[in-house]
């Protein structure tokens, strides 16, 4: 159910006008990512370079971690996305609510009858 919100929450139409937000205000800082997780990657691919001097490595990786940052506060992506997920979440809940409970009774009813299963195993001689 989880993906499925996550996957309803990407195509959220709020999110994708925070994402397009994200991506211009990153690029007003010298960067081109089209998400976050991206332009982290960017940031530590010098790590994994022989010959790259560490401390301007770690300097410049800081600095795309605040745009990001500043970037995800100033559009609201990461805010955007959490109330399209979680209305997601809601609805899916909702609609499968019926289902949902039916799966609960039945695995307490399953576990109730293991445990006397168990309890009679070990109470035989």
């Amino acid at each position: 159910m989880l993906r499925t919100a996550s996957a309803r929450a990407d195509a959220d139409k709020k999110y994708g006008n925070a994402q397009h937000a994200w991506i211009r205000c990153v690029r007003s800082k010298g960067y081109r990512a089209p998400n976050p997780t991206a332009l982290m990657r960017q940031a530590l691919l010098p790590y994994t370079k022989r010959n790259t001097d560490k401390a301007v490595t770690r300097r410049h990786e800081i600095a795309m971690a605040v745009t990001a940052a500043e970037c995800n506060v100033e559009t609201g992506l990461s805010a955007s996305h959490d109330q399209a997920k979680q209305h997601s979440i809601d609805r899916l809940v909702g609609l499968n609510l019926d289902a949902y409970t039916q799966y609960r009774n039945t695995a307490a009813a399953a576990l109730a009858r293991a445990r006397r299963v168990v309890a009679d195993q070990a109470a035989a001689p």
